[in-house]
């Protein structure tokens, strides 16, 4: 798999470690066979995440997995009541990542046993903006309290462990990051790369060159390299790399974190007045890929010259007819073929020369603007030729002809979001 395959592993190790901690306190116990049943449930749940379930130790509070992969007890039936079945195949779930609502305002707080301890703030602090402008959806806030995650420190850790994240459960980011402070003389720089990495994992990030490590099988992310035994050397999600300094996310973490955490957006003008061309820039698109840009309108007809194009930015020109509103979208492709669309966004164009609004009116008397296409339209003003005008500033009024029968001459004037004065006229007999 690639780096991110969403069978995620959990820890950033020197070499396997024999004991892992799960919680406070925690040691390896024997297992308690009254609860065999529960046992077994469990079991069939993590065989259904696509872990090889061999070889668990079981702690009074979690299961270790293949010598470095920690599932809390507490929170193994939110995998199964998250609808994962059984993955014959070892399918990765993109579920089991952080979700929309949260990875936008991921809080996590830094405990007192860290935050005057060496230089580990900073390095916390530092590999939370790393993931914040790395182009994704991604963004860490530090808190003092209600936090999501806590990072703290840890010394009944294996000795050759350095760190320790958890598994994202319930859409949410795995809840804790622990710290051998037995390794307080790394570089700042060591202890960056070792926050990324741990990081990583409460994100879902799993280990990039998981089968040099001979951890199970996952599904690699689209856009990256999956092949070999160490198919990205540069990734910080590679395990057996304590020490490492810190050297910015390879070429491939930043495309599957992009991948995996879209954030995507159209960058350019909200309107395309009258046969102007304008500029429309895609942001935060994975290395590599490509981007086709598309537009629909009613009845999927083209307004945008060219209607389509491959290629970023995008330049068009608005041939457009009348007024309208369209949806212009951005595929991205990567470089294996992989195709998603990232992002819509509402554009109106307009034609000064042919608007395209009329009026709609009831017994002579009530008129509205139909078919203005146009939120942003505003100052309203009505007249009429003989007559009374009752309300100014809408788009629609009441009129009182002051001689009865005869002929009328109404008129509403607005300005659309270009900018420009619009005047419709409609024609009365009475």
């Amino acid at each position: 798999m690639k780096k991110i395959a969403i069978l995620f592993k959990l820890m950033f190790v020197l070499s396997v470690p024999m004991i892992v901690s799960c919680e406070d306190n925690d040691s390896i116990d024997n297992p308690q066979f009254s609860e065999v049943p529960n046992i077994k449930t469990d079991l069939y749940i993590i065989s259904s995440l696509g872990f090889d379930t061999a070889g668990i130790v079981m702690t009074d509070s979690c299961y270790v997995i293949e010598g470095d992969i920690a599932i809390r007890k507490s929170v193994i039936q939110e995998y199964l009541n998250n609808d994962l079945k059984v993955a014959t195949t070892r399918k990765a779930y993109i579920s089991l990542l952080v979700n929309n609502t949260y990875v936008g305002n991921i809080k996590f707080k830094i405990d007192a046993s860290l935050y005057n301890t060496s230089n580990w703030k900073d390095a916390i602090l530092q590999a939370a903006s790393e993931y914040n402008n790395i182009g994704s959806s991604i963004h860490f806030v530090e808190v003092s309290s209600n936090y999501d995650v806590l990072i703290k420190e840890d010394t009944s850790l294996a000795p050759s462990t350095l760190g320790q994240g958890t598994w994202p459960s319930n859409g949410r980011a795995g809840n804790l990051v622990k710290i051998n402070t037995n390794y307080n003389y790394l570089s700042l720089s060591q202890k960056i790369f070792l926050l990324v990495h741990e990081l990583g994992h409460n994100l879902g990030l799993r280990h990039t060159n998981w089968s040099g490590l001979s951890e199970s099988t996952g599904i690699g992310v689209p856009g990256t390299p999956n092949s070999g035994t160490n198919p990205d050397p540069s990734s910080v999600m590679n395990g057996n790399v304590g020490g490492n300094s810190w050297t910015g996310f390879s070429n491939y973490d930043t495309v599957a974190i992009r991948v995996l955490y879209n954030a995507c957006y159209i960058f350019g003008p909200d309107d395309i007045c009258d046969t102007s061309e304008q500029t429309f820039t895609l942001i935060n698109v994975p290395p590599g890929a490509s981007v086709t840009w598309s537009h629909t309108g009613y009845n999927h007809e083209s307004y945008l010259s060219p209607s389509s194009f491959t290629g970023n930015p995008y330049i068009v020109r608005n041939i457009s007819d009348t007024d309208k509103l369209i949806v212009l979208s951005a595929t991205v492709t990567l470089p294996d073929g992989y195709s998603y669309n990232t992002t819509n966004r509402n554009i109106y164009l307009y034609n000064h020369y042919n608007p395209g609004p009329y009026f709609e009116t009831l017994d002579n008397t009530d008129f509205s603007l139909r078919n203005y296409e146009d939120s942003k339209a505003h100052d309203f003003q009505w007249e009429v030729s003989d007559g009374v005008v009752y309300m100014q500033g809408r788009s629609y009024t009441l009129i009182d002809f002051a001689s009865g029968v005869g002929a009328y001459t109404v008129k509403c004037h607005y300005t659309n979001g270009c900018g420009e004065r619009i005047t419709i006229v409609k024609f009365i007999t009475l």
